[in-house]
């Protein structure tokens, strides 16, 4: 007679508790959880009782009551601290008491100032290729998971495109990043110092691929220019500095790659290159403004403010 898998694995676990008794046969464990718990007897079958079961009327923490005789929490034994498995008798009082509750959590709203940035781009000059990366970040406003990772394949320069593939973006739809004339000098200058290199900032450590940290950069850019910041700052101040220009806010989110409403993304497939363009270079004219440390803004607003 031929047997179904879970029969046959009936049989062997039948014959493993066979084997069991005698090991365990005659041993009582006395389990130290709590009054709530008894005295166990694990394999012996008593005298009219049922295996692994003690004799006698049931004690009401074995029918699942507290002590009044009120019905236990399913799922709970009684005597265990709420949230957890451990007896309440090993936890005299709640670790929690007196702990204050967190603080709500505030989105990050870090601006690099005119000052600020001038003092950074002159400490990115003692910086190699990771300078070049701040610096790319100061033109574009793009991720720093997008531009460590950064192709040379994913650059069109005649073009003054840059595309970032699907599976690098963050909203998992190719990303197309305007390139001004700031951002195209940098990249030249990358790729004829490449030597071959397939990606932009290509790791110091052989066979590992792109460089996946910059910490340690970072770290000597802050206390060189003594201006405290993270790179994802640099993005935030991107965007401020394209609504002082007076972009409007669906070219920002389109610069930065945000994600457009669900509705609006489904039937509208339009993707602005061409005044992400105009507002890339203008925000690049601006830049370089402040890095040189001239006065006045000039003629550099590209959209007109609609009227409230």
């Amino acid at each position: 007679m031929s047997l179904t898998t879970q029969q046959r694995g009936q049989r062997v676990q039948n014959g493993r508790c066979r084997r069991g008794q005698g090991r365990w046969r005659g041993r009582i464990e006395t389990l130290d959880r709590g009054p709530h718990w008894t005295a166990v007897q694990t394999s012996r079958r008593a005298p009219g009782g049922r295996p692994g079961r003690p004799q006698g009327r049931a004690s009401d923490a074995d029918r699942g009551r507290s002590g009044d005789g009120r019905r236990a929490r399913k799922g709970r034994p009684p005597g265990v601290v709420p949230g957890s498995k451990i007896p309440a008798s090993r936890v005299p009082a709640s670790p929690c008491v007196g702990l204050q509750k967190p603080a709500e959590e505030r989105p990050r709203e870090r601006t690099l100032s005119s000052d600020e940035i001038r003092a950074v781009w002159a400490a990115l000059k003692a910086e190699d290729r990771i300078g070049d990366a701040v610096r790319l970040g100061f033109y574009t406003g793009a991720r720093v998971s997008e531009i460590l990772g950064l192709p040379f394949s994913e650059i069109d320069l005649p073009a003054r495109l840059w595309t970032v593939a699907p599976e690098r973006s963050k909203n998992g739809d190719a990303h197309p990043i305007a390139l001004s004339s700031g951002a195209v000098s940098v990249l030249e200058h990358l790729k004829a110092t490449a030597a071959g290199e397939p990606y932009v900032f290509p790791s110091p450590s052989p066979g590992v691929g792109a460089v996946r940290s910059i910490q340690r950069c970072m770290w000597r850019i802050t206390t060189h220019s003594g201006v405290t910041f993270r790179f994802h700052d640099i993005r935030r101040t991107v965007a401020t500095g394209l609504a002082s220009l007076g972009t409007p806010d669906h070219i920002i989110d389109a610069v930065l790659g945000h994600t457009p409403q669900r509705l609006k993304r489904t039937y509208n497939r339009y993707q602005p290159v061409r005044e992400m363009h105009v507002a890339l270079a203008a925000w690049s004219t601006e830049l370089e403004r402040v890095v040189d440390g001239r006065t006045g803004r000039g003629d550099v607003v590209v959209f007109a403010r609609a009227n409230t």
